[in-house]
């Protein structure tokens, strides 16, 4: 619940720092999972077009619940945290709101 309060903003960012435990590294291990995912299909860019336009959704859904927590938190150890799937997020983004 509290993610989709970030998700939806409305003054929530603060939220970011006020998650649980538990649902901060379920939110991290998808991401992670995701982000490896996302390094090996930049390598293949017809595999890389047609998961996206398969997964669009799933994919900017997702993004968008973990977007602030991780450019607002987990980036502040590693700036280069999650970027491949931030890359994917975008492009799935891009088809979701066309």
């Amino acid at each position: 619940m509290m993610l989709t309060q970030i998700k939806d903003g409305n003054g929530n960012e603060k939220l970011v720092f006020e998650l649980d435990m538990a649902t901060e590294d379920a939110a991290r291990n998808v991401a992670s999972n995701y982000d490896r995912l996302c390094f090996i299909l930049k390598h293949d860019k017809e595999l890389e077009d047609e998961f996206i336009q398969w997964q669009s959704y799933v994919i900017a859904d997702m993004w968008l619940l973990i977007r602030e927590l991780t450019t607002k938190k987990w980036r502040s150890k590693n700036q280069s945290f999650l970027k491949e799937f931030e890359r994917i997020g975008k492009k799935a983004l891009d088809i979701e709101t066309r």
